[in-house]
């Protein structure tokens, strides 16, 4: 009986033991911005973020870098002029720098600034 309790105790002990060596450890992490767990850093959270970011960044494309069939009824775009390198360069600029962004933890909103800020816009 008493061995059980003194097991039990001696279990318990070394758990919440292991439990603070891992607190502090991810702890230190955090404070060094090395800290990645499953959840934040998932490829689902990230898919999710980048397709809504690329949702939010589509329609500044559209009004700067139109495709070709839009350009030739928007006002402004010469409709014989072939727009389409320039918005392939465009969208490649901007997608890498959104999922950069998303990958060192900012937020879609900051994602879709600095996609922005990396085309001109």
């Amino acid at each position: 009986m008493i061995f059980d309790w003194l097991r039990a105790k001696i279990e318990e002990f070394r758990s919440q033991s292991i439990a603070s060596k891992r607190k502090q450890k991810n702890i230190s992490q955090i404070e060094e911005g090395t800290y990645r767990d499953a959840y934040t850093f998932s490829n689902s959270k990230f898919n999710d973020e980048y397709d809504l970011a690329c949702g939010i960044l589509k329609r500044k494309l559209n009004e700067h870098f139109p495709d070709n069939y839009h350009a030739s009824s928007c006002a402004g775009f010469d409709p014989q002029r072939d727009y389409s390198s320039e918005r392939s360069e465009a969208i490649d600029k901007s997608s890498s720098a959104i999922s950069c962004a998303l990958r060192t933890g900012s937020g879609v909103n900051r994602a879709v600034e600095l996609g922005l800020k990396s085309i001109g816009l």
